[in-house]
């Protein structure tokens, strides 16, 4: 009878064990060889959130945030490699469904005095605005309501959150009607909405 170990790790793969699909539920799946002795690439679809799930743990937690946003009096303790990972202009993606907050990026990135400060003032955007566009960076998720649109399309816009910014976009199109066109199009054009603008523009012609 072999014993257990015998032969090394090795030789207890079976040339025709493979690997095999359906075990492994939603949470990933693995790659299905064409020959006995291919290797198997594992993908845990859920591991993304969780690492999000567990960022954001820590920023409500105050844990590890190495920097703090100050906004109209409020403060919102964040990490800057989260930042700084939702900016564009890291990596070399320059897709249009990329988040954002450049402005915050840029002064990590430069020589600017704000980048080697703890405490950082942000004007010009409404603090519950930016405190939405934090939970969307930790989370990936946003809620965008009739009452919310304008102020946060104005920040996203502001910030260069692209994904949120023509998601807002979107949600104004969708609204457009006889009683709104007109300002929606006034709107739309102040933030360089191009599509909008248009869509606007010829909804209030017809």
């Amino acid at each position: 009878m072999a014993q257990c170990g015998e032969g090394g790790g090795a030789g207890m793969l079976r040339r025709d064990a493979g690997c095999q699909r359906g075990t492994l539920g939603c949470e990933g799946h693995e790659s299905q060889p064409t020959t006995p002795n291919e290797d198997c690439k594992f993908v845990n679809s859920a591991h993304p959130e969780a690492v999000l799930k567990g960022l954001n743990d820590l920023r409500k937690s105050g844990h590890f945030c190495d920097v703090t946003l100050c906004v109209d009096g409020r403060t919102f303790p964040v990490h800057r490699s989260v930042l700084d990972s939702f900016s564009p202009t890291s990596g070399l993606s320059t897709c249009s469904m990329c988040p954002g907050f450049i402005l915050v990026d840029a002064m990590f990135l430069s020589n600017l005095a704000e980048s080697q400060q703890e405490h950082i003032t942000l004007s010009g955007v409404e603090a519950g605005m930016v405190a939405l566009l934090l939970d969307y960076a930790y989370t990936s998720t946003i809620t965008i309501t009739e009452a919310n649109v304008q102020a946060l399309l104005s920040a996203s816009n502001l910030l260069e959150v692209v994904a949120v910014r023509e998601a807002c976009c979107r949600f104004l199109e969708r609204h457009i009607d006889a009683t709104n066109c007109v300002g929606i199009h006034c709107f739309a054009e102040a933030h360089a909405c191009d599509d909008l603008t248009r869509k606007a523009k010829a909804y209030t012609l017809r």
